[in-house]
Protein backbone atom coordinates (compact mmCIF):
# COMPACT_ATOMS: atom_id res chain seq x y z
CA UNK A 1 0.00 0.00 0.00
CA UNK A 2 2.92 2.54 0.68
CA UNK A 3 4.10 1.67 -2.61
CA UNK A 4 1.00 2.46 -3.87
CA UNK A 5 0.93 6.13 -1.67
CA UNK A 6 4.79 6.36 -2.56
CA UNK A 7 3.58 6.27 -6.95
CA UNK A 8 0.96 8.28 -6.65
CA UNK A 9 2.92 11.35 -4.92
CA UNK A 10 5.29 10.92 -6.93
CA UNK A 11 3.11 11.07 -10.10
CA UNK A 12 1.25 14.21 -8.59
CA UNK A 13 4.92 16.30 -8.49
CA UNK A 14 5.40 15.11 -12.32
CA UNK A 15 2.05 16.50 -13.24
CA UNK A 16 1.90 19.63 -11.60
CA UNK A 17 5.46 20.01 -13.53
CA UNK A 18 4.33 19.17 -16.78
CA UNK A 19 0.54 20.68 -16.51
CA UNK A 20 1.85 23.74 -18.58
CA UNK A 21 3.25 22.01 -21.29
CA UNK A 22 0.58 19.61 -21.36
CA UNK A 23 -2.66 21.96 -20.95
CA UNK A 24 -3.41 25.09 -23.30
CA UNK A 25 -5.25 28.57 -22.70
CA UNK A 26 -8.40 27.74 -19.78
CA UNK A 27 -11.73 28.15 -21.99
CA UNK A 28 -14.60 28.21 -18.72
CA UNK A 29 -17.98 26.78 -19.60
CA UNK A 30 -20.89 27.46 -17.57
CA UNK A 31 -22.82 24.64 -16.61
CA UNK A 32 -26.24 25.61 -18.58
CA UNK A 33 -23.83 24.91 -21.78
CA UNK A 34 -23.07 21.58 -20.27
CA UNK A 35 -26.74 20.63 -19.52
CA UNK A 36 -27.53 21.84 -22.80
CA UNK A 37 -24.59 19.48 -24.22
CA UNK A 38 -26.18 16.40 -22.13
CA UNK A 39 -29.54 17.04 -22.65
CA UNK A 40 -29.53 17.50 -26.28
CA UNK A 41 -28.47 13.24 -25.91
CA UNK A 42 -31.42 12.88 -23.22
CA UNK A 43 -28.56 12.17 -20.78
CA UNK A 44 -29.94 12.13 -17.24
CA UNK A 45 -27.41 13.68 -14.55
CA UNK A 46 -26.74 11.96 -11.84
CA UNK A 47 -23.94 14.63 -10.05
CA UNK A 48 -22.86 17.52 -10.86
CA UNK A 49 -20.34 19.71 -8.60
CA UNK A 50 -19.36 22.91 -9.67
CA UNK A 51 -21.06 25.85 -11.92
CA UNK A 52 -17.91 26.19 -14.03
CA UNK A 53 -15.78 23.39 -15.92
CA UNK A 54 -13.59 24.00 -18.52
CA UNK A 55 -13.34 22.43 -22.04
CA UNK A 56 -9.96 20.07 -22.74
CA UNK A 57 -9.04 18.87 -25.60
CA UNK A 58 -8.37 15.33 -26.77
CA UNK A 59 -4.84 15.93 -27.93
CA UNK A 60 -4.46 17.40 -23.70
CA UNK A 61 -6.36 14.21 -22.46
CA UNK A 62 -4.49 11.99 -24.62
CA UNK A 63 -1.17 12.97 -22.98
CA UNK A 64 -2.62 13.32 -19.39
CA UNK A 65 -3.75 9.90 -19.86
CA UNK A 66 0.26 8.70 -20.61
CA UNK A 67 0.37 9.38 -16.59
CA UNK A 68 -2.12 6.77 -15.66
CA UNK A 69 -1.90 3.01 -14.98
CA UNK A 70 -5.00 2.18 -14.76
CA UNK A 71 -5.89 0.80 -18.20
CA UNK A 72 -3.15 -2.09 -17.80
CA UNK A 73 -5.38 -3.71 -14.79
CA UNK A 74 -6.28 -6.61 -15.50
CA UNK A 75 -10.33 -7.20 -16.42
CA UNK A 76 -11.92 -9.37 -13.87
CA UNK A 77 -15.92 -9.75 -14.74
CA UNK A 78 -18.03 -8.34 -12.34
CA UNK A 79 -14.99 -7.36 -9.95
CA UNK A 80 -12.68 -4.98 -11.72
CA UNK A 81 -14.56 -4.26 -14.95
CA UNK A 82 -15.93 -1.68 -17.30
CA UNK A 83 -17.44 0.72 -14.21
CA UNK A 84 -14.22 0.40 -12.16
CA UNK A 85 -12.26 1.18 -15.22
CA UNK A 86 -14.70 4.40 -15.33
CA UNK A 87 -14.37 4.98 -11.67
CA UNK A 88 -10.91 5.10 -11.60
CA UNK A 89 -10.31 7.10 -14.92
CA UNK A 90 -12.68 9.97 -13.37
CA UNK A 91 -10.87 9.69 -10.08
CA UNK A 92 -7.67 10.73 -11.68
CA UNK A 93 -9.11 13.91 -13.48
CA UNK A 94 -10.97 14.61 -9.86
CA UNK A 95 -7.36 15.15 -7.91
CA UNK A 96 -6.89 19.05 -7.06
CA UNK A 97 -5.13 20.14 -10.18
CA UNK A 98 -7.27 18.29 -12.72
CA UNK A 99 -11.02 18.47 -11.46
CA UNK A 100 -11.87 22.25 -13.10
CA UNK A 101 -11.65 20.41 -16.40
CA UNK A 102 -15.37 19.21 -18.04
CA UNK A 103 -14.57 15.41 -17.50
CA UNK A 104 -16.92 12.96 -16.42
CA UNK A 105 -17.61 9.22 -15.57
CA UNK A 106 -21.15 8.12 -17.59
CA UNK A 107 -22.84 4.54 -18.94
CA UNK A 108 -25.11 2.99 -21.39
CA UNK A 109 -27.20 0.59 -20.33
CA UNK A 110 -24.89 -2.00 -21.41
CA UNK A 111 -21.58 -0.41 -20.43
CA UNK A 112 -19.10 2.78 -18.65
CA UNK A 113 -17.10 4.81 -19.54
CA UNK A 114 -15.62 8.38 -19.80
CA UNK A 115 -16.29 11.60 -21.57
CA UNK A 116 -15.53 15.03 -21.64
CA UNK A 117 -16.35 18.06 -23.20
CA UNK A 118 -13.86 20.43 -25.33
CA UNK A 119 -13.86 24.13 -25.73
CA UNK A 120 -15.76 24.15 -28.79
CA UNK A 121 -18.63 22.25 -26.89
CA UNK A 122 -17.67 19.08 -28.68
CA UNK A 123 -18.76 15.85 -26.70
CA UNK A 124 -15.79 12.84 -26.60
CA UNK A 125 -15.87 9.01 -25.61
CA UNK A 126 -13.06 8.00 -23.45
CA UNK A 127 -13.30 3.84 -23.31
CA UNK A 128 -11.27 3.63 -20.03
CA UNK A 129 -10.24 0.23 -20.65
CA UNK A 130 -7.89 1.18 -23.64
CA UNK A 131 -8.14 5.03 -24.16
CA UNK A 132 -9.33 5.22 -26.62
CA UNK A 133 -10.93 8.88 -27.60
CA UNK A 134 -13.82 9.06 -30.11
CA UNK A 135 -15.79 12.15 -30.96
CA UNK A 136 -19.73 11.59 -29.68
CA UNK A 137 -21.21 12.47 -32.99
CA UNK A 138 -19.14 9.84 -34.92
CA UNK A 139 -19.98 7.03 -32.59
CA UNK A 140 -22.23 4.24 -33.79
CA UNK A 141 -21.71 1.45 -31.12
CA UNK A 142 -24.90 1.14 -28.86
CA UNK A 143 -22.86 0.27 -26.01
CA UNK A 144 -21.79 3.94 -26.20
CA UNK A 145 -25.26 5.29 -25.90
CA UNK A 146 -25.46 7.37 -22.46
CA UNK A 147 -28.18 7.83 -20.50
CA UNK A 148 -26.47 8.99 -17.28
CA UNK A 149 -23.28 10.94 -16.13
CA UNK A 150 -21.43 12.31 -13.69
CA UNK A 151 -19.40 15.24 -14.08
Amino acid sequence: MQDLMDLRAEYINRLETKLPEILKEDYQLELYLINTIMGNISAECLSKSDRFYYGISPEEVQELMKATVFQYAEYINEEHDCDDYAFELKGFFSNKLLSKYAVGWCKSNVHAFNFFIDRDLKLYIIEPQGGEIMLYSDVTDEKYNIISYIL
